[in-house]
């Protein structure tokens, strides 16, 4: 694309690129999982033979992006070569979850830039790859079954989200709520009370930030447990990440741990990711007592969404999944999807329509046994 120039390069030094990106980061748009908070620790941990994408206009550079590279096997059978965009494509490293996942670029001419690196990406001349996966975007990059360039494009994966409009609310967060889940939380709210003082605090430095992650953990781990399932935190690698994390972030305000006690017990934690007015609920973990009139959940986030409402912030996004709590505290956000990019091969089109005839024989069979 005219004036921009794009190029893919072996990174080779992950560390050396932490003023490049956080110099780009300060005039995108970009979200927390893609300012350097998120992507530093990745890649010291997680990331597997990355490769820079890199967009300038002039000196300037305009674009970036990390991705790794893994072949994947269709069918038992067809090899697809495919990079991962902040993501390896292995589910064990990429347990973290990353949401609003984006190429990192400049906040004027935005479209243009991404299109331009993603053009650069499928160009006959760089033939290492047949396919790009994007997990955790936000946002379907259309709706085209194919898209300009003759390529093929499908969503893999498809989830809801939830998030409160904070800039929206007039007046107090909890007035905004249906009746019932409003009588939920003061009703409980009012129990706590009865053990003493109820106090939600945020950890006030980086110590006390990582003490209280660790404490979430525990609870979170033993809240699967108690299910029958695992917690992603019971993994040494993935706590590992998320305090490294913290350790980084915590002073800059992008990553936030809050406590909330009554009478001095603790009832529960909360993990908030922070960028720019837009607060992401991470993780949360909580006490909970045999009287289910006491709902941890539902109280401290709506103490910690009004909290942030009197600090002027524009969001509080539960992420993606409808667990039926995200749709009694918010409203329905953007869907979080994973989307996939192949080249026009004649295999990948065999597949793409095998996939799609196969859809609607589902859809059909769906439909005939709802008749």
């Amino acid at each position: 694309m005219s004036g921009i120039a794009v190029d893919l390069l072996p990174l080779e030094d992950p560390e050396a690129l932490a003023p490049l990106w956080r110099g780009l980061e300060r005039e995108a748009a970009g979200s927390v999982f893609t300012a350097w908070c998120w992507i530093g620790p990745w890649l010291r941990i997680f990331a597997v033979r990355p490769w820079l994408l890199r967009a300038r206009l002039g000196r300037d550079v305009a674009g970036l992006a990390v991705l790794c590279p893994r072949t994947l096997i269709r069918g038992r059978l067809l090899p697809v070569r495919a990079l991962f965009l902040h993501a390896t494509g292995d589910p064990a490293r990429d347990a973290i979850t990353i949401e609003y996942n984006d190429l990192l670029v400049y906040r004027e001419d935005a479209a243009r830039i991404r299109r331009a690196m993603l053009d650069s990406l499928f160009d006959a001349r760089r033939p290492r790859f047949s396919e790009l996966w994007l997990p955790g975007a936000a946002v379907h990059p259309g709706s085209a079954t194919v898209p300009p360039g003759g390529r093929i494009r499908r969503l893999w994966a498809q989830r809801p989200s939830a998030r409160v409009d904070l800039a929206a609310l007039r007046g107090d967060y909890l007035d905004s709520l249906a009746p019932r889940v409003r009588r939920n939380i003061r009703r409980a709210m009012r129990l706590y009370g009865e053990w003493g003082a109820l106090r939600l605090e945020a950890a006030p430095d980086v110590e006390t930030a990582l003490a209280w992650l660790d404490h979430l953990a525990r609870l979170h781990v033993a809240k699967w447990r108690a299910r029958g399932r695992d917690s992603a935190f019971a993994e040494p690698t993935f706590l590992r990440f998320h305090r490294e994390l913290v350790a980084g972030a915590h002073g800059e305000g992008a990553a936030e741990l809050l406590r909330l006690a009554a009478g001095g017990e603790p009832v529960g934690y909360l993990y908030l990711l922070r960028r720019r007015g837009h607060v992401f609920f991470y993780a949360g973990g909580f006490v909970f007592e045999r009287d289910n009139r006491l709902k941890p959940g539902l109280v401290m986030h709506a103490l910690a969404i009004e909290r942030c409402r009197e600090r002027g912030d524009l969001v509080y996004d539960f992420g993606a999944g409808l667990e039926p709590y995200k749709l009694e505290l918010g409203v329905p956000g953007p869907d979080i999807v994973t989307a996939v990019e192949a080249r026009s091969t004649p295999l990948l089109r065999l597949e793409h329509r095998l996939r799609q005839l196969r859809a609607r024989v589902r859809s059909a069979d769906a439909t005939g046994a709802g008749a």
